[in-house]
C-alpha cells in the first residue's frame, strides 16, 4: 500500500469513526492506525487510558469494508463503556443491557474464546457496525453465519429503534457523498 494510499484510507476512517460518534453522541476518541504490540490478532481494539478512550484500528487490513465496519463496532465499544460509568446509565439503556454489559466487561472473553462474537458487549458492537453500514449502503454488506446471524439480526432490529434508519442516513450525508 502506498503512502497516499494509506493516507486516504485513514482519512475515511476517522470520517466512519465521526459517523459513528455523532449518531451515538458521544466524544470522538483517540484514534490510533496500528494494533498495540500484545494485540497482534486484533484488527481493533478499545482501551481507556488515564480517563481518555484510544481505537486502535490496523490500518493496513486487507478489506476495506470490514475496515471501516470496525470503525463502527469499535466506537460502539466506547459508548458502552461511557454508559456504563454513568450513575444514570439505566436511564439510558434498559437495566437488564446494563447488568449484562457490565459483567461482560469483568468477564471478558477475547477473540480466542469460542462464542467470542456471541458475548453481550460483542454482540451490540458488531450489530451497531453492521446496522450504520447496511443502513447507509442499503444491503447486507458483510454477509454474518450462524451462529452470530440470527443474534445479529434480531439487535439491528433494536438498534433501529434508537437509530431510526433515516438518523443515520442524515448523518452519514454529512460525511459521505451518497446517493439515496
Amino acid at each position: 500500500m502506498t503512502d497516499i494510499d494509506l493516507k486516504k484510507r485513514k482519512l475515511k476512517m476517522k470520517l466512519y469513526i465521526n459517523l459513528a460518534c455523532d449518531i451515538l453522541d458521544i466524544p470522538t476518541p483517540y484514534i490510533h492506525y496500528h494494533i498495540p504490540k500484545d494485540e497482534p490478532n486484533n484488527l481493533g481494539v478499545t482501551y481507556k487510558k488515564r480517563g481518555y478512550y484510544h481505537i486502535y484500528l490496523n490500518a493496513e487490513y486487507p478489506v476495506e469494508a470490514i475496515l471501516y465496519n470496525a470503525c463502527l463496532h469499535e466506537c460502539r465499544h466506547v459508548y458502552q463503556s461511557m454508559v456504563c460509568e454513568r450513575k444514570d446509565a439505566y436511564l439510558i439503556e434498559p437495566k437488564e443491557v446494563i447488568d449484562s454489559w457490565v459483567e461482560n466487561f469483568m468477564t471478558y472473553k477475547d477473540v480466542f474464546n469460542k462464542n467470542y462474537e456471541l458475548q453481550p458487549v460483542e454482540l451490540d458492537a458488531y450489530a451497531f457496525g453492521d446496522y450504520v453500514f447496511n443502513t447507509m449502503y442499503n444491503q447486507e454488506v458483510i454477509p454474518r453465519k450462524e451462529p452470530l446471524r440470527t443474534p445479529l439480526i434480531k439487535k439491528m432490529k433494536e438498534l433501529e429503534m434508537d437509530y431510526p434508519k433515516d438518523l443515520v442516513i442524515d448523518i452519514a450525508k454529512d460525511y459521505f457523498k451518497m446517493d439515496v
